[in-house]
């Protein structure tokens, strides 16, 4: 009887499963597996994947087994592409697994399959063993699986916050799938309209809340703009309403409110605008507590920027 040790090895690497593809390229053909499977050594999950006896089914184990149960080339996709990438607000079931069309559309117990042309190579890879989609492909999948602007734009904003990508990779990345029509172009074009190449990411969970609660009510603001000229340079707000450029928003810690250094800062940033632009403090303890009093706090501040545009006018 062939030794299976080599399985057993492989199997270790890839949370305790192995394909039938993998077995017979071992030397494991299928009456060596009905042996296993009798004996009780291997346990069949799906059509075409084994389980080592006593290897727990954890989440990561199924992921693998449903990528391994897919003929052709096949890799975790879509929003379980986005759960193993860690992205916040996503589930690995129901498991969708992506291949490369090779003129089988044979389906699998295991997972949802897609048969996807035209991914490029550098966007397919391995996390934790688990062959996957890159993170920008998974959000344009996201985008694709779910129709969801608001879905698909945090988990774009996730990922360019956790440092997965840049968002240059999203572009280049349009500009390939855009060519084939794909489910969710759309929705990734309006995305990354707003997130240009040179986009910079909210450097701190305040700053995204600041941002999503801002464009959940309609107002458009700029984040991280420089002040001044090419030629003098003056400061850097945290944010800048677009329809009244005067008024800017800071990002306040409650936690270094007391600190010499940033109360010099701040009186600094201060003396720099006075006469030009009106500060609006925004603290970071309200964006989570009273996310309605930022926003009234927001848009009184326009309303008087509205009363003083017309007044000049």
């Amino acid at each position: 009887m062939p030794d299976d040790r080599a399985a057993r090895d492989l199997a270790r690497r890839q949370h305790g499963v192995v394909g039938d593809r993998q077995a017979d390229a071992l030397g494991l053909g299928a009456r060596h597996r009905m042996t296993r499977l009798r004996s009780g050594a291997w346990e069949k999950i799906g059509s075409r994947a084994y389980v080592l006896a006593g290897v727990p089914l954890t989440d990561r184990a199924m992921a693998m087994a449903a990528v391994l149960d897919v003929r052709g080339d096949a890799y975790l996709s879509h929003t379980s592409a986005a759960w193993l990438w860690g992205i916040p607000g996503f589930d690995l079931r129901p498991i969708h697994v992506a291949r490369r069309y090779e003129g089988t559309r044979r389906p699998s117990g295991l997972a949802r399959v897609h048969n996807l042309r035209g991914v490029p190579p550098d966007h397919l890879g391995e996390v934790d063993g688990i062959p996957v989609g890159s993170p920008v492909l998974t959000c344009f999948q996201v985008a694709a699986a779910t129709m969801s602007l608001l879905r698909t734009e945090r988990a774009v904003d996730n990922v360019l916050a956790m440092g997965l990508a840049k968002p240059k990779a999203f572009h280049d990345l349009l500009r390939v799938l855009a060519q084939r029509g794909r489910n969710g172009i759309r929705i990734m074009r309006r995305i990354l309209s707003e997130r240009p190449p040179d986009y910079r990411p909210p450097e701190s969970g305040n700053e995204a809340r600041f941002q999503w609660l801002c464009e959940r009510h309609g107002i458009r603001v700029r984040r991280q703009v420089e002040i001044g000229t090419e030629d003098h340079f003056v400061t850097r707000v945290d944010f800048q309403d677009v329809a009244y450029p005067h008024l800017v928003y800071r990002i306040q810690s409650a936690r270094w409110h007391g600190a010499v250094s940033h109360a010099r800062d701040d009186a600094r940033q201060e003396k720099e605008l006075a006469g030009h632009f009106e500060i609006v403090d925004i603290w970071d303890r309200d964006l989570w507590r009273d996310p309605d009093g930022v926003v009234a706090t927001v848009l009184a501040a326009r309303r008087r920027a509205w009363v003083r545009s017309v007044g000049r006018k």
